[in-house]
C-alpha cells in the first residue's frame, strides 16, 4: 500500500495556493522531522507488523539515518539496489506459500 509523508513545504508558493493538497505548514526538519518518522514508523509497526517499508525520493543523508535507525526494527529499504532484493524476496515468498499450500 503506498504511502505518503507529507512532512510540510517550505515552498511560498504553494502555501498560498488554494488548491494545494500537501499540509499547510513550514517543512520539519531535524528533531521535530524525526519525531514525526518516529510516530510513523510506530503506527505502521502497530497496525502492519510483518509490513515492509521502501522508502522512496528521501534525502541520502535523511535516508541513511532512518534506514540505521529502523533496521533491526522493521523491514526496511531504500531504492534501487534495495528494489531487486525486494523483488527477490517477493518471489521466495511466494514459491515458499505455493509449495506450502501444496503440501497441506
Amino acid at each position: 500500500m503506498p504511502v505518503v509523508i507529507d512532512a510540510g513545504t517550505d515552498n511560498q508558493q504553494l502555501l498560498a495556493d488554494d488548491e494545494y493538497l500537501g499540509m499547510r505548514h513550514q517543512r520539519l526538519s531535524g528533531e521535530a522531522y524525526f519525531a514525526y518518522i518516529d510516530r510513523f514508523v510506530a503506527a505502521v509497526e502497530k497496525l502492519f507488523p510483518k509490513s515492509l517499508l521502501h522508502f522512496e525520493d528521501f534525502g541520502r543523508g535523511t535516508a541513511a539515518q532512518i534506514l540505521d535507525k529502523y533496521q533491526d526494527r522493521i523491514l526496511t529499504f531504500k531504492e534501487l539496489a534495495s528494489s531487486r532484493w525486494l523483488v527477490f524476496w517477493a518471489r521466495l515468498t511466494f514459491l515458499d506459500s505455493r509449495l506450502l499450500s501444496s503440501v497441506s
